[in-house]
């Protein structure tokens, strides 16, 4: 505001914009992706920084889906730490994002897995309670993991004993139907399927039982006799 000797006065405004620098992004350390844990995963980073040096919020978000749709867990840290809570087997996904309050720059996004529980396995055949005329039998199942599986092994019980029918597949392929063909003689046998996956889980499946008879039923007429009147 400008005064003259006569009081007159008037005066000029200007706006000054200052440009907001965004921060730049969180660096994420470990785990790196494809790390397999068996229960929680410690996430670590280093925060980013900011040329304007404004203060700076860390946010990490976990979630199953790689846009990050849906939010599963996430927390404001200085730490430059989190670890996960009650997470559910499966791959996730996980981030850090750095706001200045003006704008937020992303991290890069990992994903880790969690495994808790071995091979997930259905048997298909020979059916439960089943009936078969053959020696050769022919096991089949699938088996599920959220890793690879290392392993899978067919086992019969013997005297209240398992008894593993060798070999072992070790190249199982989930995306097919698994098979063990055995020869067995005829006789009553309880079978099962036992996996383990890439990190040492193993789980057992149900107990099924066969029935394997090759013999035909021999039949001799006692009464009447042949020829009799």
């Amino acid at each position: 505001i400008v005064n003259d000797t006569f009081n007159n006065k008037n005066q000029s405004e200007f706006i000054i914009t200052a440009a907001n620098t965004p921060p730049n992004a969180s660096v994420l350390s470990l785990p790196l992706s494809g790390n397999i844990s068996f229960n929680e995963t410690a996430l670590n980073w280093t925060n980013g920084t900011d040329i304007d040096s404004d203060a700076l919020t860390h946010t990490v978000f976990v979630s199953k889906f790689y846009d990050f749709g849906a939010i599963n867990q996430s927390s404001v840290e200085v730490d430059q730490n989190y670890t996960t809570q009650n997470l559910t087997d499966g791959v996730w996904f996980w981030k850090v994002n750095t706001s200045d309050g003006f704008d937020t720059t992303e991290s890069t996004i990992r994903n880790f897995t969690i495994d808790e529980n071995g091979p997930n396995i259905t048997l298909i055949l020979p059916a439960n309670a089943s009936f078969i005329d053959t020696g050769s039998v022919n096991f089949t199942f699938n088996v599920s993991d959220h890793i690879a599986v290392a392993n899978c092994s067919v086992y019969i019980i013997d005297s209240g004993s398992p008894v593993l029918l060798p070999p072992r597949n070790l190249s199982v392929n989930k995306s097919l139907t698994q098979k063990f063909q055995r020869s067995l003689g005829d006789g009553i046998y309880p079978w099962f399927i036992n996996c383990t996956d890439a990190f040492g889980l193993q789980e057992t499946s149900v107990i099924f039982d066969v029935t394997v008879d090759t013999i035909a039923p021999t039949i001799v007429l006692t009464s009447p006799a042949n020829n009799t009147w």
